[in-house]
């Protein structure tokens, strides 16, 4: 397994047929199981499955297998590379872009990417996937770093939602967005006059920098950390955003 051809032999050796090599290259990585999770293993099933997806980036069974394996063996940028030609090449397939939003979320720690790629999974998925992933996509976007990106992600999943449930629900993500982007420029504003961050979010009304405290459709409201920034709160208890800038 560890021993990899360069592309032109790889295609050489198969009579010009880049199809074919692209076969063998995904036989190669299904038939070669790696009992102890070395990582020289894995660093050659990341380069095979690499050259597979340039000869033929359409093949279904790489990406499954990139999918699976390369980035919990610490090859996150190949398996997001080969999801992404996946995903450009198969438009008709929802799994590729679905795989490549998980990758962007739970490996790169980027909510608002792995969002959008998510949103890209639930356009081409049937009506039951279609909302969940939107739904899903919708809160993903909540806990990125940058609250406009998320509003206007949402939004423009709201406009070209299709049922009156899903548009509800969306409506709901996007006021209690609306709200945190409020206390997030009021505690901006707060900190730039007096000097110090705010300590709770009545200290901004009592101020003048909030007209009034926002209301959350969710029913779980917004908190203000140490260091005054604000956050929403999650169904779990603690905050759902990572860590933020105040008015960024």
């Amino acid at each position: 397994m560890e021993i990899v051809l360069p592309r032109f032999i790889q295609v050489l050796m198969t009579g010009g047929d880049r199809y074919l090599a692209a076969n063998i290259g995904v036989v190669r990585s299904l038939l070669n199981p790696n009992p102890d999770d070395s990582q020289e293993h894995f660093s050659a099933q990341a380069k095979v499955q690499e050259d597979v997806a340039w000869l033929n980036p359409r093949h279904e069974d790489n990406y499954y297998l990139a999918a699976a394996m390369l980035s919990s063996s610490g090859h996150a940028r190949v398996a997001e590379e080969i999801l992404q030609k996946a995903a450009d090449s198969r438009p008709f397939d929802s799994l590729a872009p679905f795989f490549l939003g998980f990758d962007y979320y739970h490996y790169d720690h980027d909510p608002i990417l792995g969002a959008r790629w998510l949103y890209v999974a639930a356009s081409r998925a049937g009506e039951q996937n279609r909302i969940s992933f939107s739904r899903i996509a919708a809160r993903w976007a909540e806990k990125g770093q940058d609250t406009a990106a998320a509003l206007a992600m949402v939004r423009v999943m709201r406009d070209q939602a299709r049922g009156g449930g899903l548009k509800r629900y969306l409506d709901a993500r996007i006021q209690r967005l609306e709200g945190l982007r409020a206390l997030e420029e009021a505690a901006h504003r707060y900190a730039e006059r007096v000097g110090t961050p705010a300590q709770n979010m009545d200290q901004l009304v009592r101020s003048g920098d909030l007209a009034s405290l926002p209301t959350d459709p969710l029913g779980l409201g917004y908190e203000i950390d140490p260091k005054g920034l604000p956050h929403l709160k999650s169904p779990l208890g603690g905050t759902v955003q990572m860590q933020r800038q105040p008015g960024k």
